[in-house]
């Protein structure tokens, strides 16, 4: 959004890293290209590269990748058409949609409190 409004200006965003982070992301993104190309799922956060759920990190002192562990939560499938990953997301489908007004008049109905009464 902000570089939209940057457009045939003089100014730009990037992204600041320091000299450090720069040399580990270079360092993994050698290795990330590798694993795209054997067909895993990779993508680099920061200064960590994320390889089907696993965790690695660059070493400063061995000069290595080395894994620190596994990411949380389910593994993202891999979507071959361009589609959205979430499959129905946006969609309402399957979901349970209720109106205010419905709610409202199943709570003054099962008591004596008035739709005026009720204020969030």
């Amino acid at each position: 959004m902000a570089t939209r409004r940057l457009k045939n200006t003089h100014f730009s965003v990037h992204e600041d890293f320091t000299e450090r982070v720069k040399s580990h992301r270079r360092e993994l993104g050698k290795r990330l290209v590798d694993e795209r190309a054997r067909g895993n799922n990779a993508v680099m956060n920061y200064d960590k590269l994320i390889v089907n759920n696993k965790i690695f990190a660059y070493d400063e002192n061995n000069q290595t990748i080395i894994e620190i562990g596994t990411a949380r939560g389910r593994p993202r499938p891999i979507s071959s058409k361009g589609t959205m990953r979430h499959g129905r997301r946006g969609t309402g489908e399957g979901r349970a949609r209720v109106s205010n007004t419905q709610v409202l008049a199943e709570d003054s109905a099962d008591s004596e409190t008035s739709a005026d009464e009720i204020v969030d």
